[in-house]
């Protein structure tokens, strides 16, 4: 995709993975507009902010492990890489890895402390979190108004398909929070 110089990548967020960004931590925010914009893979925000019915919904059916998710508070998110077709390839390791090198390296830039699900024991490659320490949930609460939108369009197509691979948790989240 050819870029500018706002925007090197070139690569624009769907209005679906704005939505899913709303809600979410500003400091999340600003490291995401940003990987995105000077991003090697173009990319979508498949999950933000979650209501307590529908953690409750996603630990009842073992799609996620824990009622203390990042996700209650506004404090995480979770990406999947994209092609140019709209997809995710759930099965693309290398590509996901790709991505959260880049989703790290800019948020040190920035000076923001995250931590990434692929660097963890039990694999969650798709997820990002506010390091706890950093971002404690019992201090006050955080500001989650949308920053203003960045020198950035949107209007990357959402995936059409559900594609084959890769962690049964992830094809199982990807069909309830439906594309």
């Amino acid at each position: 995709m050819q870029g500018t110089p706002n925007n090197p990548s070139g690569f624009i967020f769907s209005k679906r993975s704005m939505s899913n960004l709303a809600g979410t931590h500003k400091d999340l925010q600003k490291v995401i507009y940003e990987a995105l914009r000077t991003s090697p893979v173009d990319f979508l925000v498949y999950n933000g902010l979650r209501t307590l019915e529908e953690q409750k919904t996603l630990v009842a059916t073992g799609k996620s492990p824990t009622m203390r998710s990042r996700h209650l508070t506004g404090h995480a998110i979770d990406l999947a890489p994209i092609t140019s077709s709209g997809n995710i390839e759930w099965g693309d390791i290398a590509t996901f890895d790709a991505l959260g090198t880049h989703i790290k390296a800019t948020a040190k830039r920035l000076g923001i402390k995250i931590k990434w699900g692929g660097d963890w024991k039990s694999k969650d490659r798709p997820h990002y979190q506010l390091n706890w320490k950093a971002y404690p949930i019992d201090g006050p609460e955080p500001n989650t108004a949308p920053l203003p939108k960045p020198d950035l369009p949107t209007a990357t197509p959402a995936p059409q398909n559900e594609p084959e691979g890769f962690l049964a948790r992830m094809k199982a989240l990807t069909r309830r929070y439906a594309f």
